[in-house]
């Protein structure tokens, strides 16, 4: 950093910490006590040096410089607290781990200060000093049990909650950390205590999802969990129509959310907005295409063409009926119904209309009748005396 800014901190730690470590020496409860007055008024002091010091780098390229030395001089600082002691190690006695631990708590203190008014002005593609590293992995750790705890007392999905969970135990698994991704997990860690100590009824996955969109959590697997998500709440749907709604209501509510300014998880990847508005449209013009191939193949079936239909000798009811059988033994697809009912009503005729109205048979195939029902059942039985008779036969 230019100038003495830091100066107060580098002489506690180089000269006072090391002596007490040294010598193992005791820390009284007053020592700990005015010590940590004294650094209250150091913080102050600093920050009010630092607003100075920006004031006089205002140019755009010297307040840059000024800032990043400012950053990586107390990420250095804090590395170097953690090479004496882990500051959220529990002791039950006073001794130099309180020092570290309020050394640390004021130099995030500081950090937080800079990142709140120069936040422009980071270098947030710089690495973590791997001392630091281990010191954000220890500060986690203390949250993430009571985070995990409340998720599951919230019935949260297992898998979102793994992948809500995963940035947190990344600190472990990736070697290198920058400072963007520190951020992000910060303010992750953050919202997540908030969202568990909120209410939400029966939607806590919903109101989940919602967080990570807005926390702009572009993480390849949960982008694939999304995608997934949505294919299933399409599979509920009886036809293409009702798929093509539900992708168009879930576009709308995808590009009306809004996401956190200057945050994401992978830097440079798009955003999840981006990545489920590309992913939705491409569906959706799937499925146009797909629906305008199935209308034009159910055209080429029309009155017009003179084509001679089938006629059969039962009710259109009972017809319905039997299809919905078939449709619920998985014989025929339940996500065609409508294909299904708009081809019988354009190739069948029955014994008292020669042409059939799909809406009509629309509303038939859900709503059975139980004299259809029983009518149905007799011709089945009439059907397994004839399987039964051919069974003698062999």
């Amino acid at each position: 950093m230019q100038g003495n800014e830091l100066h107060y901190f580098r002489n506690i730690i180089d000269r006072d910490l090391s002596h007490l470590v040294a010598q193992r020496l005791p820390v009284t409860r007053h020592y700990v006590q005015t010590f940590k007055h004294e650094l209250s008024l150091e913080i102050e002091a600093i920050k009010a040096n630092i607003s100075m010091s920006a004031f006089l780098h205002q140019e755009q390229n010297r307040l840059q410089v000024y800032i990043r030395a400012c950053q990586q001089n107390i990420l250095i600082l804090v590395a170097h607290v953690g090479e004496y002691a882990n500051p959220f190690r529990k002791s039950i006695k006073f001794d130099h781990t309180i020092i570290c631990k309020n050394l640390y708590v004021s130099l995030e203190d500081l950090l937080g200060f800079i990142e709140s008014h120069y936040e422009g002005y980071l270098d947030k593609n710089s690495w973590i000093p791997l001392r630091y590293k281990q010191l954000i992995s220890y500060d986690v750790a203390e949250s993430l049990t009571e985070i995990d705890n409340s998720l599951a007392k919230l019935k949260i999905n297992p898998e979102l909650k793994q992948l809500a969970l995963a940035p947190f135990h990344s600190l472990n698994t990736e070697r290198e950390l920058t400072y963007q991704r520190l951020q992000y997990i910060r303010d992750l860690k953050k919202n997540l205590h908030k969202f568990v100590s909120e209410p939400h009824e029966e939607k806590a996955d919903e109101d989940l999802m919602y967080l990570l969109f807005r926390l702009n959590y572009n993480a390849e697997d949960y982008c694939e969990f999304n995608f997934r998500t949505i294919q299933q709440h399409l599979k509920t749907q009886e036809d293409i129509t009702g798929q093509l709604e539900t992708l168009a209501h879930i576009q709308k509510l995808v590009n009306q959310a809004l996401i956190k300014n200057g945050i994401a998880y992978e830097s440079h990847s798009g955003s999840i907005k981006e990545i489920l508005s590309e992913w939705l449209e491409e569906e959706i013009n799937f499925l146009l295409i797909v629906q305008k191939a199935r209308a034009t193949d159910l055209t080429n079936f029309s009155e017009d063409e003179n084509l001679e239909k089938f006629r059969i000798n039962l009710p259109s009811e009972e017809i319905l009926f039997i299809c919905y059988i078939y449709v619920e033994l998985g014989i025929l697809d339940k996500n065609r119904v409508t294909d299904l009912v708009k081809g019988l009503s354009r190739l069948t005729s029955t014994k008292r209309k020669a042409n059939l109205s799909w809406s009509s048979l629309r509303k038939k195939f859900y709503n059975a009748e139980s004299r259809t029902i029983n009518s149905v059942g007799v011709l089945l039985k009439e059907m397994q005396k004839i399987v039964d008779k051919l069974r003698g036969l062999k």
